[in-house]
């Protein structure tokens, strides 16, 4: 028997002992996954039906009949796509309608570990933006956590009210129509742990305000892209008392790994071989022979030689996002 309560993805991280393979269920909200940056989050419900260019794919079929992890089938098997629990970083990296720049899951983790964010987290984000620090800062505060996100347009608020209602998270979070920058922040004094700025000019009654509603050594983080906004913003920090001003700017370098043919030993010599300057043509021809000698005919050579793995740093990567920089509100 599958049951049909629906949960959301926040209530899935509350539980015990996760069943990753358990049936999807109506009214639960999935990622359908048909590639990178190729996503779609849908909310489950009996009767409708979700379209793309791989073919029709019915609630019908998926509800109380798909495990999540698994493909699932358009009518007439003509495409299929990967049914995935939602998470913050499946909607950062695709399945979020952009209204706005957003901030990356690079840059979320680290201003989420020096913003010393943690479940039952009182925080403050401005401004909201699309919503996709938004997302993660409430995966990291629930359960009984809050965040007071600030966006001075109406539409885009509006916007990210609805989807935070939509992806199960509208418990946790208050959008309020405001102008932080000049107006600051309309809460009590050193009543919040944390205060995240992502704003045109972080500087003067935002930060004036934000000092007065943190609490005792609590975190303030900006995101600025360009250095000057950095130095205003630490200059202010630095005169208002703030200690740990600190800035960083993360920057991703994956690394690519790939199978050569051959074994070491013999890239080695190969290698020494090639840099070894002046060697005659005479020496080369000798070296070669010898190898030879040593592992017998053509054939007998190919079967010893082995595989070696190799790696190296993607060359083009991206580049530069934003500085953070972070500080921490005085005890005294």
């Amino acid at each position: 028997t599958v049951s049909t309560q629906s949960t959301g993805f926040i209530h899935y991280l509350m539980e015990e002992q996760h069943n990753d393979g358990e049936y999807v269920r109506e009214g639960d909200l999935i990622v359908l996954y048909a590639g990178k940056e190729k996503l779609d989050c849908v909310k489950l419900s009996k009767g409708q039906i979700f379209n793309n260019k791989f073919g029709c794919f019915h609630h019908n079929d998926i509800i109380d009949q798909a495990r999540y992890g698994t493909k699932v089938y358009s009518k007439g098997q003509k495409g299929y796509l990967y049914v995935l629990r939602f998470t913050p970083e499946l909607w950062t990296c695709g399945a979020l309608r952009h209204r706005t720049q957003i901030i990356y899951t690079t840059d979320i983790a680290v201003i989420s570990l020096y913003l010393n964010l943690k479940p039952g987290s009182i925080v403050v984000e401005s401004g909201t933006g699309s919503g996709s620090f938004s997302t993660s800062i409430c995966r990291t505060i629930a359960p009984n956590g809050k965040l007071f996100t600030f966006e001075f347009h109406q539409q885009r608020a509006d916007m990210a009210r609805q989807d935070f209602e939509r992806n199960g998270i509208g418990h946790l979070v208050e959008v309020t129509v405001r102008d932080a920058l000049a107006d600051g922040f309309n809460l009590g004094d050193g009543t919040v742990d944390a205060v995240f700025l992502d704003l045109p000019a972080p500087w003067g009654r935002v930060v004036e305000s934000a000092h007065r509603i943190l609490r005792p050594n609590g975190r303030i983080a900006s995101f600025s892209p360009c250095i000057e906004q950095v130095q205003k913003t630490c200059a202010q920090l630095t005169s208002m008392g703030f200690n740990d001003i600190v800035t960083i700017e993360c920057l991703l370098r994956p690394y690519e790994v790939s199978v050569i043919k051959g074994s070491a030993s013999d890239h080695k010599r190969k290698i020494e071989g090639n840099n070894e300057a002046g060697q005659s043509e005479e020496e080369k021809d000798t070296e070669e022979k010898e190898e030879k000698e040593e592992t017998g005919s053509k054939e007998i050579s190919k079967k010893r030689k082995g595989d070696m793995v190799v790696s190296k740093p993607v060359m083009s990567v991206r580049g530069h996002t934003s500085f953070l920089s972070f500080a921490t509100k005085a005890a005294f």
